[in-house]
């Protein structure tokens, strides 16, 4: 039986690395399975590491865009 773990969001992605390593604990994963488990929800967790990030690094070039349009209106 498959098991559902959501990963669309930061939030549930993290809940199921938990729940996973919860899992582990009580035997329910062998440590290879465990091991891949764990490998795939670091990738995911680290892509939306990225995504901040490229949003971040977006905010700080429309601030730099906003101060140099006042300072070269201000030379004016």
């Amino acid at each position: 039986m498959a098991v559902r773990l959501p990963l669309k969001t930061q939030k549930s992605a993290r809940n199921s690395l938990a729940r996973i390593t919860r899992e582990f604990y009580r035997g329910e994963h062998d440590v290879d399975r465990f091991r891949a488990m764990v490998y795939a929800m670091s990738v995911i967790l680290n892509y939306f590491k990225f995504e901040a990030d490229v949003a971040l690094i977006e905010k700080l070039d429309n601030i730099e865009d906003l101060e140099n349009r006042v300072s070269q209106v201000q030379l004016r």
